[in-house]
C-alpha cells in the first residue's frame, strides 16, 4: 500500500483536515481536539469522518482508527501511517 501526504488544512482552531493519496485514491482524514462527550479542548485525535470517493476504503480507515494501536486492529499498518506521517503535534503547527 502506497500512502502519500498531499496537504494539511486548518480548517478551525480546533479542526485540522489531513489530505492523501493512498493507492491513487485522495483520503482526507480529520484531527480535533474537543471533546466529544465534554466539549472541552484538549490532545489532538484522528477523528471517525474520513472521506473518500471510496466509501470501502473510508470506512476501513476508520475501522483501522477506532483499533487504534491494538493486536485486534487488521490494518494497523494503515492506521500507523496515517497517524504518524502527521500527528497530534503537527496539529498544533497547522
Amino acid at each position: 500500500m502506497e500512502i502519500k501526504l498531499i496537504k494539511a488544512t486548518r480548517k478551525s482552531d480546533n479542526q485540522v483536515d489531513v489530505e492523501y493519496n493512498i493507492d491513487g485514491v485522495s483520503v482526507t482524514v480529520e484531527w480535533n481536539n474537543i471533546h466529544p462527550g465534554t466539549g472541552e479542548e484538549g490532545e489532538y485525535d484522528l477523528q471517525l469522518s474520513t472521506k473518500s470517493v471510496d466509501a470501502e476504503l473510508a470506512l476501513r480507515i476508520d475501522d483501522a482508527i477506532r483499533e487504534g494501536e491494538t493486536d485486534e486492529n487488521d490494518d494497523i499498518e494503515l492506521y500507523l501511517a496515517v497517524r504518524d506521517t502527521f500527528d497530534a503535534m503537527d496539529c498544533q503547527d497547522a
